[in-house]
């Protein structure tokens, strides 16, 4: 209880300090993080409506973070997080319609990521994650979305291996290598 006490206060104060500077990168990402924490110990009480809605918080400060800093892959990846989390929430809440679009957003933002540099595991993986998270609330096949989920994590993968390709001819003696590891 007293953990759920902290952190209303905290997201309170990170909102007042937001209220007076809404630009402020450092500002919105701190208010984004406390949403998250909120919707965690909500969540773990068995308050699923209210995680959910400080989940979609945290998701509508991740977009601001990106317009206020667009070329930040911390903050890409954040965005990727905050739809994935409440995309979950939503699930259990009921709203499998909100949670599929905000599963599109988690995919298209890991992908975006994952284009900037498709050697590091944790993009590929995120990429993984989103798809599998997309994959799992396709109800509405004429819409591609379960097709769009395994083409985009092999369209990664191709190009990790490419890039790999031509990092490993272009430094002699190289031993540095791309693999699938899916089995």
């Amino acid at each position: 209880e007293e953990a759920a006490h902290l952190a209303a206060r905290r997201s309170a104060d990170a909102e007042r300090i937001a209220a007076l500077a809404p630009s402020n990168w450092k500002v919105v990402y701190n208010l984004s993080h406390a949403c998250s924490f909120l919707a965690g110990l909500l969540r773990q009480r068995g308050e699923v409506h209210a995680a959910a809605l400080q989940f979609e918080e945290c998701v509508r400060l991740a977009r601001r973070l990106r317009e206020l800093e667009p070329s930040r892959r911390d903050f890409v990846s954040w965005h990727a997080h905050a739809c994935r989390g409440a995309m979950n929430l939503l699930i259990q809440d009921g709203r499998t319609g909100k949670a599929l679009d905000l599963a599109i957003e988690a995919l298209a933002a890991a992908e975006e990521l994952a284009s900037a540099d498709p050697l590091r595991p944790a993009h590929v993986e995120l990429v993984m994650a989103a798809a599998h998270g997309l994959a799992r609330l396709d109800a509405d096949p004429p819409r591609s979305v379960a097709r769009r989920a395994p083409e985009s994590l092999a369209r990664f993968l191709s190009s990790a291996e490419r890039v790999g390709a031509a990092d490993a001819a272009a430094t002699p003696g190289s031993t540095r290598t791309c693999r699938n590891t899916s089995s």
